[in-house]
């Protein structure tokens, strides 16, 4: 259902689809609920803006749109900031604690196993570089394993963390706080 009532702008400098709200004098929300625009700027940016709820029952004057993302023309995208200086950046200057980024898998290779990678690599093909890896095995815990990925995308673990907090380096089972094991 697409219905549109004064939400749909075009002028020279920015085309904007509106939702639940309407500009007269100031930011007004339709009636209840949030309000958000979805603007095409002239410089080929593409903007996305929500509001804070309003919940007096009628049409009421809003404190005006926050810009929540923004993708640049030159493909930088950002949550939180309006000038991403990379290809992704995401900021958050009101939160005390912000998690920023979150990555869940749920899809498990066998029961209660899991494993959540990021993939640093330096050609577009994926070839070689690294990895970060939260992971979760039945029978031996939680943790992060870092490693190397070679060409053909196979996985060497170096480091591994264990949910007792400690840190391996050559071994995937440390049992001191830093436990280091060399097979030469």
């Amino acid at each position: 259902l697409l219905e549109l009532t004064d939400n749909l702008t075009f002028t020279n400098t920015r085309r904007e689809l509106r939702f639940n709200n309407y500009y007269d004098g100031g930011w007004k929300y339709i009636n209840d609920g949030y309000a958000g625009n979805f603007r095409f700027e002239n410089t080929g940016d593409f903007i996305f803006y929500t509001s804070v709820e309003n919940t007096s029952g009628s049409d009421a004057a809003h404190p005006g749109l926050v810009a929540k993302m923004t993708i640049k023309n030159a493909g930088n995208v950002g949550i939180g900031t309006a000038n991403p200086d990379n290809k992704l950046e995401i900021s958050d200057l009101t939160s005390t604690n912000p998690t920023l980024l979150k990555l869940t898998c749920e899809t498990a290779a066998s029961p209660g196993e899991s494993n959540t990678a990021i993939q640093l690599s330096g050609t577009s093909g994926g070839g070689y570089g690294g990895y970060i890896e939260g992971y979760l095995e039945q029978g031996v815990g939680s943790g992060l394993k870092l490693g190397h990925i070679n060409s053909s995308q196979v996985k060497t673990e170096y480091m591994r963390i264990i949910d007792s907090g400690n840190v391996g380096i050559g071994t995937t089972s440390p049992v001191q706080k830093l436990h280091l094991y060399d097979t030469t």
